[in-house]
């Protein structure tokens, strides 16, 4: 009985462990683990900028201002008298 419980009490802290936690079991290095922990929050950002920009894409288009302006007539421009 006291076995079970003992096997209970190991696979709860087996399961409590977060992200952070296996990314410590995974790498012992401190600085691997930075860099692998740098790397997933560079994907969040990147993630989160494009959906920003997605956003900003679907709502562009009824925040923008037109300008009417009459047409515009081209014309070379007249040569300077000789003196």
């Amino acid at each position: 009985m006291a076995e079970a419980v003992k096997k209970e009490e190991e696979k709860k802290e087996e399961k409590k462990k977060g992200p952070l936690g296996k990314l410590k079991e995974f790498s012992e290095d401190k600085e691997e683990q930075m860099e692998i922990f740098s790397t997933f929050v560079r994907l969040g950002i990147l993630v989160w900028m494009e959906m920003l920009i997605a956003k900003a894409a679907t709502t562009a288009p009824a925040q923008t201002i037109r300008l009417e302006q009459a047409p515009m007539v081209l014309a070379p421009s007249p040569t300077p008298p000789k003196k």
